[in-house]
C-alpha cells in the first residue's frame, strides 16, 4: 500500500489544473482517435501513427507544465513529499503514455512506428529538459504540435538508427532525472506560469497588431472573457500555420492532412471555450457586474451573438484555407472543400451548444467525446470521397446533420447559466 502512496491524489492534482488538465485532454483525444478510427478506415492506419505521437508530446507538455508549477512555488520544499510525489507522479504518466502508445502500434500494426515514437519522446523530453533551464521557453510549447506531421517522413530516414535513438533516449532520461533531482526555484517560472493562466495555457506568438486583435476580442465580446487572448490569436495564426505547413508538405511531396489537423485544432479551441467557462466560474459574477448587459438575460444574449460569431468566422476561415490549401493538393475537390466546411460548421456548433448545457468539467470532458466522432467521421468520409469522381452521399449527411447541430445550439441558450446567476 504504502508503495502506492505517492500517487495519492493524483487525479485532482493532474485533471483539476486547468493547465495539465488541457493538454492531458488532447492527449486522451488522441488515444480514443487512436483505438476508434483505424475501425472505420482500416486502409488508412499507417495514417493515424500521427495521433500516438500527439500522445507523447501532450503527456510531455503536462508534465512540463506541472514541473513549471512547481518551481513557480515557494513553499514547495517545505511540504513533506511534495516534490518526490510530483516526480513519480510525472514519471508515471509518461511510462502509461509510452506503454500505451506502443501496445496500440503493435496490435494495429502500425509499420515502422517504433522510430517515430522514440522521436517523438526525445522531443518531449527534450522539452522538459529546456524549459526547466529557461522557463520562458515554455511558450514555444505549439512548435511541438506543429513538429508532429513530420516526424513520421523524418522516421522514414531513420529506420535503420533505431539502436541508437534507444540509446540516446536512455541516455536523455538518465540526465533528465538528475536535472529534476534538483530542487529548484524560479522566478521566470512564476511569471510563465501565471501568464498561462491568463493566457488559457496555450502560448502564440505576438501578431504586432494591437488594434486587429482589440477589434476581434471586441467582436467576439463576452465570448473571449474566460479565454484570454488565445482565442483570438488562434483564429489569426492556425490558418497560418495550415497553409505553411500545405506549402511545405508540397515542397517535400509529401501528404500532410493539414485540414484534418486544422479542424481538430479548431473543435478544441470550441471545447476550450467553455472548459475555461468553467474552470472560472468564479468569473461569471465579475462578468457579470461589468456594464454594457441588460441584467443575466442580456448577458446570455450578448454571449451567444458572440458564440455565434465566433461559428461564422470558423466557417469562413475553413473555407478560406481549404481553398488555398486545394491550390496545392490537387486531391481537395469542390466536393471535398464543400464537405470540409459543412463538417465544420456542424462540429463547431455541436461543442459549443452542448458546452452551453454544461455545468461542470465532467459535463464538458464528455461533450469532448464529439470531437473523437468527428475526427472519426472526418478522417473516413474524407477517405472514401478520395476514391469517388463526381457524386458523394456525404454531402447529403452532412446536411442533414446540420439541423440536430442547430438544434443543440438552440437547447444551449435556453440552459446557459442555468442555476448559476441569480
Amino acid at each position: 500500500m504504502n508503495s502506492l502512496a505517492p500517487l495519492k491524489g493524483m487525479m485532482r492534482f493532474w485533471f483539476f489544473d486547468v493547465g495539465s488538465a488541457s493538454f492531458l485532454g488532447v492527449a486522451l483525444m488522441a488515444l480514443v482517435m487512436i483505438v476508434v478510427a483505424p475501425l472505420l478506415a482500416p486502409d488508412k492506419i499507417n495514417d493515424f501513427s500521427i495521433m500516438l505521437s500527439m500522445m507523447q508530446v501532450s503527456s510531455a507538455t503536462a508534465v512540463a507544465w506541472q514541473l513549471m508549477r512547481l518551481d513557480a512555488t515557494e513553499w514547495a520544499n517545505l511540504v513533506p513529499d511534495y516534490r518526490k510525489n510530483l516526480l513519480v507522479q510525472s514519471g508515471f504518466i509518461m511510462l502509461i503514455s509510452s506503454c500505451l502508445a506502443m501496445a496500440i502500434a503493435q496490435f494495429w500494426q502500425i509499420e515502422h512506428y517504433l522510430t517515430e515514437f522514440l522521436l517523438a519522446t526525445l522531443l518531449g523530453l527534450g522539452f522538459i529538459s529546456v524549459t526547466r533551464k529557461r522557463p520562458a521557453t515554455f511558450h514555444m510549447s505549439f512548435v511541438l504540435f506543429i513538429s508532429l506531421p513530420f516526424l513520421p517522413n523524418l522516421a522514414s530516414h531513420l529506420q535503420q538508427y533505431n539502436g541508437l535513438l534507444a540509446v540516446v533516449l536512455m541516455t536523455a532520461s538518465i540526465l533528465l532525472y538528475r536535472q529534476l533531482s534538483a530542487a529548484t526555484w524560479h522566478a521566470d517560472a512564476r511569471s510563465v506560469y501565471q501568464n498561462g493562466l491568463e493566457m488559457g495555457w496555450f502560448w502564440l506568438p505576438n501578431l504586432g497588431s494591437g488594434k486587429l486583435l482589440n477589434r476581434l476580442e471586441s467582436f467576439l465580446h463576452p465570448l473571449s472573457y474566460f479565454v484570454g487572448p488565445l482565442l483570438v490569436m488562434a483564429l489569426l495564426v492556425l490558418p497560418v500555420m495550415t497553409i505553411v505547413g500545405a506549402a511545405i508538405a508540397a515542397a517535400m511531396g509529401s501528404q500532410m492532412p493539414v485540414l484534418f489537423l486544422f479542424s481538430q485544432f479548431i473543435c478544441v479551441l470550441c471545447a476550450m471555450v467553455h472548459w475555461c467557462r468553467i474552470q472560472r466560474w468564479r468569473g461569471v459574477e465579475t462578468l457579470y457586474l461589468l456594464p454594457g448587459f441588460d441584467g443575466k438575460q442580456g448577458m446570455i444574449e450578448l454571449f451567444i451573438r458572440g458564440q455565434n460569431r465566433l461559428i461564422g468566422i470558423i466557417v469562413a476561415l475553413m473555407a478560406v484555407t481549404a481553398a488555398i490549401v486545394a491550390a496545392f493538393n490537387s486531391d481537395i475537390t469542390l466536393l471535398m472543400w464543400l464537405h470540409l466546411v459543412i463538417t465544420t460548421f456542424v462540429g463547431s456548433a455541436l461543442l459549443l451548444g452542448l458546452g452551453c448545457l454544461s455545468h461542470r468539467v465532467l459535463h464538458i470532458s464528455l461533450a469532448m467525446a464529439v470531437v473523437v466522432v468527428y475526427s472519426a467521421y472526418l478522417s473516413y468520409s474524407m477517405s472514401q470521397m478520395s476514391a469517388e469522381q463526381h457524386f458523394s452521399p456525404w454531402i447529403f449527411i452532412d446536411v442533414a446533420l446540420v439541423l440536430p447541430a442547430c438544434l443543440t445550439l438552440w437547447i444551449g441558450k435556453k440552459k446557459l447559466w442555468s442555476g448559476d446567476l441569480l
